[in-house]
């Protein structure tokens, strides 16, 4: 427990959606780890969503330090997360989690290298990806 507090003091940056300024130091504290050659996780849907919404619409924040940083993004899809990481109280359980990990995205060859173009390619990769472990 003391090495995971440790990492996560240090690595993560941690974002107050309720505060504009705190929204944008956010963003470059992130910038500033990937300056620094850092990889970042980034859950791009801004909090937890509720339980009946299947993908809540991304954040363009994450895309848009892409784009500025020319960092190629590797989406992931965690279709378990929902389930045992429920947003009430001490409702999860351990167990295995499955993840697919997707082909890089490298934002040099999204036409026009938009921040909502890398925004959708992302999305709609995560999408379909849950779509199929929905109907297996």
């Amino acid at each position: 427990m003391v090495i995971f507090g440790y990492f996560y003091k240090k690595n993560s940056v941690i974002v107050d959606r309720s505060n504009r300024k705190d929204s944008y130091l956010a963003f470059l504290k992130a910038g500033e780890k990937l300056n620094k050659g850092l990889s970042m996780c980034i859950f791009p849907e801004g909090g937890i969503p509720q339980s009946n919404i299947f993908l809540k619409k991304f954040k363009n924040g994450p895309f848009k330090l892409a784009a500025e940083k020319n960092i190629k993004i590797v989406p992931m899809t965690m279709p378990d997360n929902k389930k045992m990481f429920p947003q009430k109280y001490f409702m999860g359980y351990p167990g295995f989690v499955r993840a697919k990990v997707h082909k890089a995205i490298d934002p040099k060859i999204i036409n026009k290298k938009t921040v909502q173009c890398l925004n959708t390619s992302v999305y709609n990769t995560i999408f379909e990806q849950l779509k199929k472990y929905e109907s297996k």
